[in-house]
């Protein structure tokens, strides 16, 4: 009887010492580093617009968000830690026929000064490359630039594009 006492006390305390421990157990999801935690927080809404284009020597800069219709000025993007996001098309679609929202990847470059979104346009998957200008937890700002060249002279335009969070 004393061996059973002993076995059940001495089973009791591993459980309550092992129920004690600190828990090593990682939390769910991926460890993300500060910019992506930043990025990953909250939505993103665009709040201005800048366009620069260069031919010939000659450069035009445009302020695109006035341009933008206001059914998209209500869009915004949500980026999320496992490396997807969604596009939403806000309170208010242009075209009833278009999605609500529609789905891309993301990731950093190693230095996390460029950010890659890979998604479905117009039925065909694009790669699209920004240059982070700025990123806070409260500003996104970025700047693609595309270069064509056609009859030999070459058209280089960029946009600088940035986002509100909320």
């Amino acid at each position: 009887m004393n061996k059973f006492y002993y076995l059940a006390l001495g089973l009791s305390l591993t459980a309550c010492l092992a129920g004690c421990k600190k828990d090593d157990v990682k939390p769910n999801g991926p460890t993300l580093t500060a910019n992506e935690t930043l990025l990953t927080a909250k939505n993103w809404r665009i709040t201005a617009v800048i366009g620069t284009t260069t031919f010939l020597g000659q450069t035009i800069t445009t302020d695109g968000y006035p341009l933008l219709k206001t059914c998209q000025k209500d869009n915004f993007v949500k980026y999320n830690a496992d490396k997807t996001a969604v596009s939403d098309e806000g309170a208010t679609r242009c075209s009833t026929n278009d999605p609500q929202t529609s789905s891309f990847t993301w990731s950093f470059n190693a230095a996390e000064n460029e950010l890659t979104a890979t998604g479905p346009v117009n039925g065909t998957t694009q790669t699209v490359k920004a240059a982070v200008l700025e990123l806070t937890a409260t500003t996104l700002r970025v700047r693609t630039t595309n270069e064509q060249t056609q009859g030999g002279y070459t058209i280089t335009s960029t946009a600088t594009t940035t986002y509100a969070s909320f």
